[in-house]
């Protein structure tokens, strides 16, 4: 009995690319199959884009799944956003609803939110819901949501006395005109009371 190797060697190669294509073929469409619901958050007014608003970086968002449109559900992923204010959280099959859900940073609040086929709940919630179509056949990208800072208003601290000088005991008045004060302290070294 003769072999031939070369018709052996043909056979091996067409097999090991056979496997290699249906691995690559399985692997493709379980990464393809998979719900990733991503967008970013910047800083700025609602709806406005890099360069007019900036991305924020470390932003926690949580995913909920639930069966029931009322009830939030369980947190199934969470993620931060990266330096470029992207984030991706899969969305495993399986719940009717899913919810999206923005936690601001500190000294952060919400300005709002937008989305292509989610529904927005308020300025930290988009929703999907798997009622008309599976979250397959929606667009999963674009949920987007603006934050701003908390503006620290200035306080400047300012008092007139009257009169400036005079003779002991002196009873000084004073009148506040300061701006913004938040609570007031007065120390009086040697007066009465000391510190008011």
């Amino acid at each position: 009995m003769e072999i031939n190797f070369k018709h052996a060697r043909l056979q091996f190669i067409f097999l090991v690319l056979a496997f290699g294509l249906l691995f690559l073929t399985t692997t493709h469409s379980d990464i393809i199959a998979q719900n990733i619901l991503s967008g970013r958050v910047y800083a700025g007014d609602t709806g406005t884009e890099p360069p007019t608003s900036t991305a924020i970086p470390n932003v926690t968002l949580t995913l909920y799944g639930s069966n029931d449109l009322n009830d939030l559900g369980s947190p199934i992923n969470s993620t931060t956003t990266d330096n470029n204010g992207w984030y991706g959280l899969r969305a495993p099959d399986g719940y009717e609803v899913y919810t999206i859900i923005e936690t601001d940073l500190s000294g952060y609040y919400s300005d709002g939110a937008t989305s292509v086929d989610g529904t927005v709940i308020n300025n930290n919630q988009i929703r999907y819901s798997v009622a008309s179509a599976p979250l397959s056949q929606q667009t999963l990208t674009g949920n987007k949501f603006w934050d701003k800072r908390y503006e620290t208003p200035s306080c400047d601290a300012a008092f007139r006395a009257d009169p400036l000088q005079g003779c002991t005991p002196l009873t000084v008045n004073f009148t506040d005109q300061s701006t913004n004060p938040q609570s007031w302290f007065w120390k009086f070294p040697g007066g009465t009371p000391s510190t008011s």
